[in-house]
């Protein structure tokens, strides 16, 4: 009989607990069961598990009818159970262990944003000014105390990516203000502050992405790179479809001069959201930095169909432009650009530059005077400036001391370095203290193979006599498909040093068939006629051009006559000739020097050796000629 009733009294008070279960909105906590067999409030062991560093930051403290992320509701639920029996037996206790079971509690999501549906939220996290309106609209409130917390920070959050990185987009958004403490709005609230907040937490999406808002805050900072880029990595892990993440990697990587890796991040947020302007304008951008100009000039037009006199398409259309030698639209882009802002100087400068390139030297001369009446030097001037200098005046020692300086301001500008190796290499003069060979050098350490930076050296071997370093750096160019003019015109004269006259006579023969009208063309032709003992196809030649050459050309020709005359006399009025066209022919001073050299004329020999000297300060050969001329002189 006792049997039954300790069974009949499990089986109350299991009832017991079950419709109490039922009439309570969350699953109960049992209570705990002392030995007394009291009742009391102690918490299960299971609730510490949501007490952790993670969730503490979400807890604003705050009382309203919103999800409580800290905290699962803990109110006992103490079922109604009949007396025990007062003796204790086996059977009792068996009974006591069945009132401490407690019934299986389901934990509701952790997520700040839980009570939004994913939908909702994903639309924030995509972060296209057009998914934004879709997710103000979804969630908007006639009376603003209607909005619940985790709406209210989400539009904090749209605002701020609108207000950020969408300036081209208007949208405004009518919301009450977020007078909570929350990692989120605290991480925009530090970007606006050029800060990168770390203290978020790194829980979501937006935790690990709103810090790196800063990005476009105007701070000039860049200490928190590196943290960033590893905050963003974790954002797109999260959601790699992101329009926002993935646009804000590829300016930051950008920043980080990783501007080939920007690219993919960069491609991937313009196919996902390819009406959006700012981000096809920093991938046209990144293009034009990665050497890809035809296509960094191909986004730029698609800009400018829409938006036809933003000053920032402009500009880059105009830069591309110029890197492509489409000189017809980039000086077209150039003077719309000074239309809208006459007085910009890096307008001013990109014009000249263009005119620089097109050799149209008195015009480019001509801004760059009156661009320096009224502005400080800068490195872009100084460089433009020695250019004309160089290739227009030929002032060497001008151009030399103009690069020189500024080379001061951007000591480590690739562009600025390889004109002083050039200029020096034309001059002979060392700038900044460092030869042409130095020079160009520093170049290559800044871009192996860079072709022009090569030519460089190839032009010092040369005149060094170092013919078969210059051929194997000469050959190696042409190989790899990197022969200019220049390298091949270079490459003609050191295969006739070496006697390799075959080489030459193919190389230069298919420059010239190519493009018969190109000076450097006709003087490759020239001289491997000339090598090749063609003389009567020479002096034919000759005579073609010489009436309607430029004088540069008439000085080249009447050089190259010299060398097939046989008469010295005939080959000293060729020289005067080639000289009174162009005074500073080096070829045919040196020839000069030697003739008279051979006929014992020291005064004479030495009269067109300084010349050559001045040309060429630096070359040792010259040197010792000259003193061994002085010693001469002074018998």
């Amino acid at each position: 009989m006792k049997k039954c009733v300790q069974v009949l009294t499990c089986i109350l008070m299991i009832s017991s607990i079950f419709f109490s279960c039922k009439s309570t909105e969350h699953d109960p906590l049992p209570a705990d069961t002392g030995s007394s067999g009291k009742t009391t409030d102690k918490k299960p062991a299971e609730d510490d598990s949501f007490q952790n560093d993670d969730e503490l930051i979400f807890d604003d403290d705050s009382e309203d009818d919103d999800v409580r992320l800290n905290s699962v509701p803990t109110t006992p639920t103490t079922p109604s159970t009949p007396e025990p029996p007062k003796e204790t037996t086996e059977s009792q206790d068996e009974t006591k262990q069945s009132t401490s079971i407690g019934i299986p509690t389901v934990k509701k999501s952790q997520s700040y944003f839980y009570p939004l549906s994913n939908d909702i939220v994903a639309l924030v996290e995509n972060g296209t000014p057009e998914s934004i309106r879709k997710f103000y609209s979804s969630v908007y409130r006639t009376v603003k105390t209607d909005y619940t917390k985790q709406e209210r920070v989400l539009l904090e959050i749209s605002s701020a990516i609108m207000s950020s990185i969408w300036k081209s987009e208007t949208l405004s958004m009518n919301y009450p203000e977020v007078d909570f403490s929350n990692p989120y709005t605290a991480a925009i609230d530090s970007a606006k502050k050029g800060i990168f907040d770390t203290s978020t937490g790194n829980s979501d999406f937006f935790t690990n992405l709103l810090p790196a808002l800063v990005l476009f805050s105007g701070s000039s900072r860049t200490d928190y790179y590196q943290n960033a880029e590893t905050f963003i990595e974790r954002a797109i892990a999260l959601n790699p479809e992101s329009v926002l993440a993935n646009y804000m990697m590829g300016v930051l990587k950008i920043r980080m001069g990783k501007t080939s890796e920007s690219i993919s991040y960069l491609s991937k947020a313009h196919t996902n959201y390819p009406s959006g302007q700012e981000i096809h304008y920093v991938l046209g951008t990144a293009y034009f930095y990665t050497k890809q100009y035809e296509t960094s000039l191909l986004q730029a037009e698609k800009l400018l169909a829409g938006t036809p006199m933003s000053t920032d398409y402009l500009y880059l259309a105009a830069r591309s432009a110029l890197k492509i030698k489409n000189y017809e639209k980039a000086e077209s882009y150039t003077l719309k650009l000074l239309q809208i802002q006459p007085e910009n100087s890096d307008y001013i400068l990109l014009r000249s530059r263009i005119l620089v390139e097109k050799g149209e030297y008195m015009k480019a001369s001509s801004i760059l005077d009156s661009y320096s009446k009224k502005r400080p030097a800068n490195a872009e001037y100084l460089l433009l400036k020695s250019i004309v200098q160089k290739n227009w005046n030929k002032n060497y020692n001008n151009a030399a001391d103009l690069i020189g300086k500024a080379m001061e301001l951007s000591p480590n500008d690739e562009e600025v370095l390889l004109i002083a190796a050039q200029i020096a290499s034309d001059s002979g003069n060392k700038i900044g203290g460092l030869t042409s060979l130095e020079l160009a050098e520093k170049v290559l350490t800044l871009s192996p193979g860079k072709t022009e930076a090569l030519e460089v050296c190839i032009v010092e071997m040369i005149k060094q006599k170092k013919y078969s370093d210059a051929y194997n750096m000469s050959s190696k160019l042409i190989a790899e498909k990197k022969n200019s003019t220049k390298v091949n015109v270079n490459h003609v004269d050191i295969c006739i040093a070496l006697g390799l006259k075959e080489e030459a006579w193919n190389l230069a023969e298919s420059m010239y068939e190519k493009d018969p009208k190109n000076e450097d063309n006709i003087k490759v032709h020239m001289k491997v006629l000339i090598a090749t003992d063609k003389k009567s196809q020479a002096l034919a030649l000759f005579k073609e051009l010489e009436p309607t050459s430029s004088s540069a050309m008439k000085s080249f020709l009447y050089y190259e006559k010299s060398l097939i005359d046989t008469d010295t006399d005939t080959i000293l009025s060729d020289l005067r000739t080639s000289l009174t066209y162009n005074a500073r022919n080096i070829d045919s001073l040196y020839s000069m020097y030697k003739i008279y050299y051979g006929q014992r004329n020291w005064k004479l020999a030495q009269y067109y050796l300084k010349q050559v000297l001045a040309i060429t300060p630096n070359d040792p050969d010259i040197i010792a000629k000259s003193t061994e001329l002085e010693i001469l002189l002074g018998k």
